[in-house]
């Protein structure tokens, strides 16, 4: 059991590129599970979800924020709305979708991961350069 909290914060920063297909049509299907999952572990949890996407430098868009919102069914069709689509080239934006979380307007009482060990980032990484944050592979717990 997860230790009790009155409020949430949790956001979900996806990779949209074309290799990303087969992840995105997962999240896309386990959504609800996953909320059902944390408010099974937070008993009464105000929970509020929000979504950056992001795909290469150069393709259609590089990061979008949807609004932190607790309202999970308009966070679902904002995500089924989603698709894979772009990348092959570098450098994917990562790196600008995490500062986009971080820069959210996040409740000041709420819950939020901020330590390394609370955060997991899983992408696909291809060869590219890694001197930048977005071209490398992050996996923290």
């Amino acid at each position: 059991m997860i230790k009790q909290v009155s409020a949430l914060d949790l956001v979900l920063v996806l990779d949209t590129t074309g290799s990303m297909g087969d992840e995105i049509s997962y999240l896309q299907s386990e959504l609800d599970s996953i909320v059902t999952r944390v408010k099974s572990q937070v008993r009464n949890v105000d929970l509020r979800v929000r979504l950056i996407v992001y795909r290469d430098e150069g393709d259609e868009y590089v990061t979008r924020s949807f609004p932190l919102s607790g309202d999970i069914a308009a966070l679902r069709a904002t995500l089924d709305r989603q698709d894979a689509s772009g990348g092959g080239d570098t450098p994917e934006a990562v790196d600008r979708a995490i500062i986009a979380a971080e820069r959210m307007q996040w409740r000041s009482g709420a819950t939020k991961a901020r330590r390394p060990e609370q955060v997991e980032i899983i992408r696909k990484v291809g060869s590219y350069n890694a001197g930048r944050c977005g071209n490398t592979e992050v996996a923290m717990r």
